[in-house]
């Protein structure tokens, strides 16, 4: 989801290297507002001791042996994918990226003119499960309210390009590269296909 904010960021300061986006469930640079005024409660608190002190033993290899972190063959794909990504030597730069969230969502908040490069959004579409309510501790209304202010702001990304267009993936969480690998290939290759000005392919 940082990788949108990310991505306008790059592009506003290296315009002529940037041809093309594909944002991926992205973040929107007023998403703490927004969901705030949508009476959603959002943490804003600082990382946790936990997850500090995990960062300072990532390198002797510890946190591999706390239970809650274990990649479990049990759970999705996409989740064990996630623990692999972040276990374990990188919980220092995981800690410093959410010390940064909110500088980085300001700042790419300057940057929402991507003018006529192709554009697509794509927007995960799948409810919310039961375990992840609970672990956001957010209730089902909650998340609807969530839902449709997400799908209201991925309609303002969109428009920030004159040819940007959204995908609403419907049965794809969050991890819509996981869960959807054909929609994300899909989108990519019909931005470039635009990129180099050639014909649509047939579906």
């Amino acid at each position: 989801s940082m990788g949108g904010p990310y991505s306008l960021v790059f592009t506003g300061l290296y315009p002529r290297e940037v041809a093309g986006l594909v944002l991926v469930d992205a973040s929107h640079p007023d998403q703490v507002q927004r969901l705030r005024d949508a009476g959603i409660k959002i943490d804003e608190t600082n990382p946790s001791f936990i997850l500090k002190a995990i960062a300072a033993l990532a390198w002797s290899g510890l946190p591999r042996m706390i239970p809650a972190l274990r990649v479990d063959s049990n759970r999705p794909i996409h989740v064990q994918r996630v623990g692999n990504a972040y276990l374990a030597t990188s919980f220092a730069a995981v800690l410093r990226e959410l010390e940064g969230a909110n500088a980085a969502l300001t700042t790419s908040g300057h940057f929402r003119n991507l003018g006529d490069r192709p554009l697509r959004v794509l927007t995960a579409g799948r409810a919310l499960s039961d375990e992840t309510l609970k672990a956001l501790k957010l209730s089902r209304a909650d998340a609807d309210r969530l839902g449709i202010v997400w799908r209201q702001m991925h309609n303002e990304e969109t428009a920030w390009s004159s040819r940007g267009r959204q995908i609403v993936v419907p049965d794809a969480s969050h991890y819509i590269q996981f869960d959807r690998p054909d929609v994300v290939i899909a989108a990519v290759r019909e931005v470039v296909r635009e990129v180099r000005q050639l014909p649509a392919t047939p579906p």
